[in-house]
């Protein structure tokens, strides 16, 4: 398999998020891209076929099939659109038809996706103890975990215990809090299975979005993902989509 590795979502201070993307004339059994996906040694590969003009089918692999993988679908569009193109291309992907783009700001790619309902909900006895923080709200995510905490330092101090913290919410977490810095907030992301952190994730930001920018009143911010590797991500809420958009080099 000839494949490029992408690293997305990278920035002044952030590193991204590495995807291995291989295009392919066809995908062949399931068993043999899982296969692939483990031996390309990313945390994700992307597998693309076209099957139109300026369209093609995308899935993706952690090693298993996902349903959705935000920077592994920057890291497609990367490839697929060169840096100085103004065109863009359509997806085919089992979470439904996406659009990447590079229009306005030719450094940056830009995927138009759905944005994920967020709804408070009560704090789960216990969640402070095991984050280590003090928390400020909880919400309902589309089955993930978003909290709010006090500050950006909260945020990135953070030394949750993953055991606990698995046993306590049994879903993914979204830590959130406003920036002190250029970006307007800062996130992590803790998975409910398998590596405990993310480096950056683009389907949070579907939910950190249209949680950020009533507060803010307007519906753009630049965001940073504090894992170790750290993520630099721009979203654009608007109304039921979201449009999260980053920059992506080429290893």
């Amino acid at each position: 398999m000839k494949y490029t590795v992408v690293d997305a979502f990278v920035g002044e201070g952030a590193l991204g998020n590495p995807a291995a993307v291989a295009r392919m004339h066809a995908f062949g059994p399931d068993d043999g891209l899982r296969r692939l996906a483990s031996e390309s040694g990313q945390p994700a590969t992307v597998f693309v076929q076209e099957v139109g003009r300026d369209e093609h089918h995308v899935r993706w692999f952690t090693p298993d099939e996902s349903d959705f993988c935000g920077h592994g679908t920057l890291a497609a569009a990367h490839v697929l659109l060169p840096p100085g193109t103004r065109t863009t291309v359509k997806f085919r992907t089992r979470a439904g038809a996406l659009t990447a783009w590079r229009l306005d700001r030719p450094d940056l790619v830009s995927l138009d996706l759905p944005a994920l309902a967020v709804r408070p909900i009560d704090t789960p006895p216990g969640l402070a103890d095991v984050l280590g923080a003090d928390v400020v709200s909880t919400h309902d995510a589309s089955g993930r975990l978003l909290v709010e905490l006090e500050g950006e330092e909260a945020v990135r101090a953070l030394e949750p215990d993953m055991v606990a913290l698995r046993a306590l919410v049994g879903q993914a977490v979204i830590v959130t809090a406003r920036s002190s810095g250029p970006c307007a907030i800062v996130s992590r992301y803790f998975r409910a299975a398998g590596e405990a952190e993310d480096p950056v994730t683009g389907s949070a930001h579907c939910a950190l979005s249209p949680f950020w920018a009533p507060r803010f009143g307007h519906s753009q911010q630049w965001a940073f993902q504090a894992s170790s590797r750290g993520g630099l991500v721009h979203m654009l809420h608007a109304g039921d989509r979201v449009v999260i958009s980053g920059r992506a080099t080429t290893r």
